[in-house]
């Protein structure tokens, strides 16, 4: 079985109470479906039609357990204290070594 792994690119960051709130609900509501957290907003270097932002990438066990994990009642949780101000692009991708 394939890994799975949400690559997370936040375009626009916003306020910090509301990654504050967001982070607090949304790395419990992960870590409990087996998120490892790889990258975690360190330093990028962009190539080609790409922007130097903040990324995060996540490794769960199965690209299904990342989808359950983006799709749980949790993280949706999590996702409603982001606020209109920070926007993202969130990609779940398969793996090709399980």
């Amino acid at each position: 079985m394939s890994k799975g792994y949400w690559v997370v690119i936040y375009r626009q960051l916003g306020s910090v109470d509301s990654l504050k709130g967001y982070s607090e609900v949304a790395m419990p509501a992960v870590k409990s479906r087996g998120a490892r957290f790889i990258a975690r907003g360190g330093r990028v270097a962009a190539f080609e039609a790409a922007e130097e932002c903040r990324t995060t990438l996540i490794e769960f066990d199965s690209y299904e357990d990342a989808l359950a994990a983006y799709k749980s009642n949790e993280y949706r949780a999590a996702l409603s204290r982001l606020g209109s101000d920070v926007v993202r692009e969130v990609r779940v991708v398969e793996g090709l070594i399980g």
